[in-house]
């Protein structure tokens, strides 16, 4: 990109003598400024071009970080699911006594089901008789009234 840019500054430079030299001759080249117009054209496109292959390079390291991000939280990932795993075949397996009974998840609903009407969670209990020291008490001084009639 550098190149490009030197060859259109070396371009303005070189149409721009060539357009001194003709005003210093009392000679003004049309073709001259023409060509420096057309110069001053490519450099702006040039500027344009380095102002967007900028961007990009930010961009392209923006992208580069954020793989960088997700990669570690890749492996981090991979490393904790190979850590489970590890535990996890680690982890004796339960051995149920010969004695005890099969019973299947159907009919084991089913006995919940039909015991269910008679249970109730602890937090659904009637409460008890207030505590004592819960009673309204009244001030003896104030009269109480229903709000008709008394003055």
């Amino acid at each position: 990109m550098n190149s490009v840019i030197q060859t259109q500054l070396d371009r303005i430079d070189t149409a721009l003598n060539a357009l001194v030299s003709s005003i210093e001759s009392y000679n003004p080249s049309l073709p001259a400024a023409v060509d420096l117009l057309a110069a001053d054209g490519e450099l702006q496109e040039g500027v344009r071009q380095l102002i967007q292959h900028q961007a990009n390079h930010a961009r392209i390291l923006n992208l580069r970080s954020a793989i960088e991000a997700q990669n570690q939280q890749i492996t981090s990932t991979l490393t904790l699911l190979a850590n489970t795993r590890q535990d996890l075949l680690s982890t004796p397996a339960t051995v149920f006594p010969e004695e005890s009974r099969n019973v299947s998840y159907t009919q084991l609903l089913e006995y919940a089901q039909k015991i269910s009407p008679y249970t109730v969670p602890p937090a659904s209990r009637k409460p008890g008789p207030p505590p004592a020291n819960s009673a309204i008490q009244t001030n003896e001084a104030t009269p109480l009234t229903n709000g008709v009639g008394d003055a």
